[in-house]
């Protein structure tokens, strides 16, 4: 593979790793309202509670 593709392939994965991140994040915003607790969502998504709380305040 050349580098130009890698490269190329590189931004197209990229960029669809910032439209899951951004659905994630929606989805973890969405259950905070609903109720979820920090804990419980860091429980389930194996992310830190920290990164829990800077999802919810957007960061």
């Amino acid at each position: 593979m050349l580098i130009a593709e890698f490269a190329e392939k590189a931004a197209e994965l990229n960029a669809e790793l910032a439209d899951v991140a951004k659905s994630r994040n929606k989805l973890i915003r969405h259950m905070l309202r609903l109720g979820a607790t920090p804990s419980e969502l860091s429980h389930v998504t194996g992310m830190s509670r920290m990164r829990i709380y800077q999802i919810k305040d957007g960061k």
